[in-house]
């Protein structure tokens, strides 16, 4: 008797603090009736202005994610945008929760520790705007919620998702309390159901950017489309829909629906030369030639090797009976916090990781050696994907971690490990400074910098065996294949001219302001940054000069003091000095190619007096055969696309090897 009353008093305990909070609207109850069970958690009036809530409060008229004490199993967003003539649209998206810290449910800023990059499950989505997919229990769901700056990179892997274009599959970058991105999106509709960005304060007094459906310019996510000012009213609402039971973590595993002819998996790569190759299956199942058997067991000495888990997994792997490849059908779904170890000696590895499950989906966070080698990609049932990373053990054991994944999210098909064979650079080039304008910058129209040419130089230079490091006052750490060998560094300041280079390399140059020179006296340091002392410079300068009318004269003489302030200053830095590309505005051709003319008879003087300087003839890169510029290399009339840069990284590294 005392139990039930005991349950009873939960139970009204338990409606009790769910009336806490309000009900859903009635006016969105009208138009979605699934709502009446949802209560409401959040509600904004979103701002014209982006602000700056990265550092101030968001500014909600609700707020009651406190208040929540009971568990709920799914999340709605309801998104209203009215114009001054009354014009409405809406959408309704709910889908299962994807975490029970309702804090993180609203605007991810980066004091409530919301960044999400990760599949929803079972959409639900109603909207009065044309175009958008609707229905029940929807596939594809997919949210990108941080606080963070962001670029087009493709990093988890999204189906149908672009490299180079702002969609349901961007890359979270630096800082982390950047741009700011609260978008939800179905990647099979290839369409994005809401967004709300440019909120996190790097241009809090520009207008937010807000969308239903794909923006019908620019990227699919509304990103840089400064939207908010067409709407009188923007208003946001957040809801959740209580249960009485904790729901779970992950789906459970469902068997894959009936298919004609049977799933075929993709191939796998070869394992790595040599070290050690272990399948993560039951003890039960069937094993693979040259595989040693993980099941589950904490960390321990086995099959001659030592190796485990941080707690046990015995209950969480699987062999599916489905995959004819038994390194694909079997499979561990990786528990919250779980870590699993190898014992090597201490040295360079290559490591080798397939993720996916055969019978059901999978959201594969994959973390070694402190390392993302998979960050949160979704895949299908029966679909897999693996990767390499090479990685430095310092402390005696090789560690595999999921970050901040749930329970059964991951699923680790297979891991190998061999000692790294790639040899120590045969080449060592010293530090390279790249100096110049917004190209040397990286600057793409509409996209944050992704590294611009420097990553491309970097990936060919470290392929032919060169050791070097970036110098600059600048500091972009957008790029993630500049991040890990920490090579952000550069001299690339957007907007400037000849004069300003050559103001700024021992001085400050008339015109160039702290912020946009960081103090200048690039050569000779100040308090807040180091002298450079390059052995390489990448000069590419003067496209601002002609876009400004200056005279070419007068910037090949501005060109002229740069390379007399260089080859002065640091006599034994090897100069390459590039022809500026050319601009897709016929109107400002005439004085470019008069430009590079007498650009290269600078070049040639320098060379005639025995200084190191070279020639690098980029304008060529970008034009056909019939001299006229190659339009599908800029992303604007005078920035190059992502191909346009990986030609200018070709011609620098083809010049750098050369000499």
């Amino acid at each position: 008797m005392r139990s039930t009353r005991r349950a009873a008093r939960c139970a009204v305990e338990g409606l009790e603090s769910r009336q806490l909070l309000a009900a859903a609207p009635s006016a969105l109850v009208a138009k979605v009736p699934e709502a009446a069970a949802f209560q409401l958690v959040y509600d904004l009036n979103i701002p014209k202005l982006g602000g700056s809530y990265n550092t101030t409060a968001v500014p909600y008229s609700v707020n009651d994610a406190a208040k929540i004490t009971t568990p709920f199993d799914r999340v709605a967003y309801h998104l209203q945008l009215t114009k001054a003539d009354g014009t409405t649209q809406w959408v309704y998206v709910s889908a299962d929760a994807f975490t029970q810290d309702a804090k993180k449910l609203g605007v991810p800023t980066f004091a409530s520790g919301g960044a999400f990059q990760n599949a929803i499950s079972n959409l639900n989505v109603k909207s009065n705007v044309a175009g958008i997919v609707q229905g029940t229990g929807l596939s594809g769901g997919m949210m990108e919620f941080w606080p963070n700056s962001y670029n087009t990179r493709n990093a988890a892997g999204v189906p149908g998702a672009s490299e180079w274009g702002y969609d349901f599959g961007d890359e979270i970058g630096l800082p982390a309390n950047g741009y700011g991105s609260m978008q939800i999106h179905n990647y099979n509709a290839q369409q994005t159901l809401f967004a709300y960005n440019a909120w996190g304060g790097l241009e809090p007094t520009k207008d937010a950017e807000i969308g239903i459906g794909n923006s019908p310019t620019g990227g699919k996510d509304w990103t840089f489309n400064k939207s908010a000012g067409q709407w009188s009213v923007r208003r946001l609402q957040v809801l959740v829909r209580p249960t009485t039971t904790v729901p779970p973590t992950s789906p459970p595993p469902v068997s894959p629906p009936p298919v004609s002819p049977p799933p075929v998996s993709p191939p796998v790569s070869p394992p790595v030369a040599g070290g050690t190759r272990i399948n993560f299956q039951p003890a039960a199942a069937p094993t693979v030639s040259g595989y040693l058997v993980d099941a589950g067991q904490t960390y321990g000495a086995r099959n001659g090797r030592t190796y485990g888990w941080s707690v046990s997994h015995a209950d969480a792997v699987y062999d599916r009976n489905v995959n004819a490849n038994q390194l694909l059908d079997t499979a561990v779904g990786v528990k919250a916090g779980g870590k699993w170890e190898l014992a090597v000696p201490n040295g360079k590895y290559v490591v080798k990781i397939a993720v996916g499950d055969a019978a059901a989906t999978s959201q594969n966070n994959v973390w070694v050696e402190g390392s993302q080698l998979f960050n949160q990609v979704p895949l299908a049932i029966n679909a897999f994907s693996t990767k390499s990373v090479t990685v430095n053990v310092t402390d005696g054991n090789l560690s595999v971690g999921v970050g901040s994944a749930a329970t059964g999210k991951t699923k680790l098909n297979y891991i190998e490990v061999a000692p790294s064979t790639t040899p120590a650079p045969t080449i060592q080039l010293g530090t390279i400074l790249p100096l110049g304008d917004s190209i040397t910058w990286g600057y793409e129209d509409k996209k944050l910098p992704t590294g611009g040419y420097r990553s491309r130089l970097y990936d060919k230079l470290a392929a032919a065996g060169a050791g070097f490091t970036y110098a600059g006052s600048e500091n972009d750490p957008f790029d993630s294949s500049l991040q890990a060998p920490k090579l952000t560094r550069h001299e690339g300041h957007g907007a400037f001219r000849t004069d300003q280079v050559a103001g700024n390399l021992l001085g400050v140059a008339p015109g160039s302001n702290v912020s946009s020179n960081n103090g200048g006296h690039w050569l000779d340091g100040t308090a807040s940054h180091p002298a450079i002392n390059p052995q390489i410079v990448l000069l590419h300068i003067g496209t601002n000069d002609i876009l400004q009318k200056i005279a070419p004269a007068t910037a090949a003489a501005n060109l002229d003091s740069i390379i007399k302030t260089l080859t002065d200053a640091r006599p034994t830095a090897k100069i390459f000095v590039s022809t500026i590309i050319p601009t897709l505005d016929a109107t400002k051709m005439t004085a470019l190619k008069q430009y590079n003319d007498l650009l290269k008879q600078v070049v040639a003087k320098y060379k005639a007096l025995g200084k190191k300087v070279t020639l690098v003839d980029m304008y060529t890169q970008f034009v056909d055969a019939t001299g006229a510029p190659r339009a599908s290399l800029f992303s604007d009339s005078v920035h190059p696309t992502r191909a346009g840069y990986d030609k200018i990284g070709d011609a620098w590294s083809a010049a750098i090897l050369a000499a």
